[in-house]
């Protein structure tokens, strides 16, 4: 529930930042360049632009703290890091922005409007200005480059999640039973040996790019007493490296007989080490599951 919660932020932050940039581009700025003079567009415009900066910097905050938030889910993987990244890409856009490119263009164009009561030709003043505009025009387009960007790397995540690891299967159990299940082979039944864990893929295959991540721990089962965490990539199971893979392979290869052993490789903030483990029953782990889970 909350990691649907955290992308929901993450699309209405993109929905927002890109809803703000096409408005004033298509319709906003049109609209009142039709219908008022050239000062009070100027005035219109200057008062707009800080709160316009603004909704994008609280757009990209959202967007970057429920990406880090997924990744305490889901592991901090490169499909959760690279939207972190782009969307404190169009945090540091939003802001330069809002202040001093902003400023600095108000600035030229009070210089503008002083020199021009004059009669002074104002040539340098002008492309200076002119300069400033073009910059800001072309920061608004890498912002929205970076964001669909960002948004293109969710979705991969959210569809690969949702079809291989919706709501943190347990690799080894009957999904009808229990709710912690990793599904059945398509054809042969898996053996009934469990060690109580839920994996999260970030690809069709593992490798491509994707890694293995321990997304659960079921607090009594024999992971659990291994001391496997949250977070921790799988590299092998019994000495066969898991990359190329699919999701139900790994599963078939740690799931075995109760009471058989399996070894797990791992790597993660522990470095890279090697546990065993001895398969429970899913009986058993049933019985040692708390109420709340």
């Amino acid at each position: 529930m909350t990691e649907r919660l955290l992308i929901f932020l993450n699309l209405v932050a993109t929905a927002v930042l890109v809803g703000k940039i096409v408005f004033l581009s298509f319709v906003t700025a049109p609209v009142l360049s039709r219908t008022l003079d050239a000062e009070a567009f100027a005035r219109v415009v200057r008062s707009l632009f800080p709160p316009y900066y603004g909704l994008g910097m609280l757009s990209a905050t959202i967007g970057w703290a429920s990406s880090l938030g997924l990744g305490f889910y889901q592991g901090f993987t490169p499909m959760v890091l690279i939207p972190a990244t782009l969307w404190l890409g169009v945090l540091g856009i939003e802001q330069y922005c809002r202040t001093p490119l902003i400023s600095q263009i108000n600035d030229l164009s009070d210089q503008l409007t002083a020199k021009r009561a004059k009669g002074l030709s104002t040539p340098l003043l002008q492309r200076q200005r002119d300069g400033l505009h073009r910059r800001s025009v072309h920061l608004n387009s890498v912002a929205l480059s970076l964001k669909a960007l960002a948004v293109l790397t969710l979705t991969t995540l959210t569809m690969t999640s949702g079809a291989l690891s919706h709501e943190g299967p347990i690799a080894g159990s009957e999904p009808a039973m229990n709710p912690h299940a990793s599904p059945p082979g398509p054809n042969t039944p898996m053996p009934s040996g469990i060690v109580g864990i839920a994996m999260h893929i970030t690809a069709g295959r593992i490798g491509d790019p994707g890694q293995l991540i321990i997304r659960a721990v079921h607090p009594s089962g024999p992971a659990a007493r291994a001391g496997l965490t949250h977070g921790e990539e799988i590299v092998s199971v019994n000495g066969d490296p898991v990359t190329g893979k699919t999701y139900q392979e790994v599963v078939g290869l740690i799931r075995g007989e109760i009471g058989s052993s399996v070894t797990i490789a791992l790597r993660g903030p522990q470095g890279e080490r090697t546990v065993s483990m001895m398969r429970v029953s899913e009986q058993q782990l049933m019985e040692q599951t708390p109420p709340s889970m």
